[in-house]
């Protein structure tokens, strides 16, 4: 199931990171791929996860963010609109204050685990942060 605000919520995210960063690839669940391909930086976008929730009326979903480079998951940002609470993780790095199981089990994944699409290559996961364009 796909609504209007799925689709509204996931352009405006695209227009800001492309605008942002040009070269940047991204990898959005109601697009697909979007800009550069093969690109060392790869964002991934879920623009609102819960979205079953919001068709029945359930104030209950979040925005999702993560920045990868070279295939490795470096940035990771959930927002929840409805409570304004906002968790965040960067590799190698403590994560913001926990508020959430759920983002807690998100983010040991994340930190342990791959992007898709990239090289299974040696990133460094203390990477400065991406340049624009």
């Amino acid at each position: 199931m796909v609504t209007d605000l799925d689709l509204a919520s996931e352009k405006l995210l695209l227009e800001r990171i492309l605008t942002a960063y040009p070269s940047h690839t991204v990898i959005a669940e109601e697009s697909g791929l979007v800009g550069a391909a093969g690109g060392e930086w790869t964002w991934l976008v879920d623009p609102l996860d819960g979205t079953n929730n919001v068709a029945i009326g359930l104030p209950a979903y979040v925005v999702g963010v993560a920045l990868c480079r070279d295939g490795l998951p470096l940035l990771g940002v959930v927002h929840d609109p409805v409570s304004r609470q906002t968790w965040s993780a960067l590799r190698g790095r403590a994560r913001s204050p926990p508020r959430a199981c759920a983002w807690r089990r998100r983010t040991r994944r994340a930190r342990t685990g791959r992007c898709w699409p990239g090289p299974r290559g040696t990133a460094s996961p203390g990477t400065t942060p991406p340049s624009g364009g």
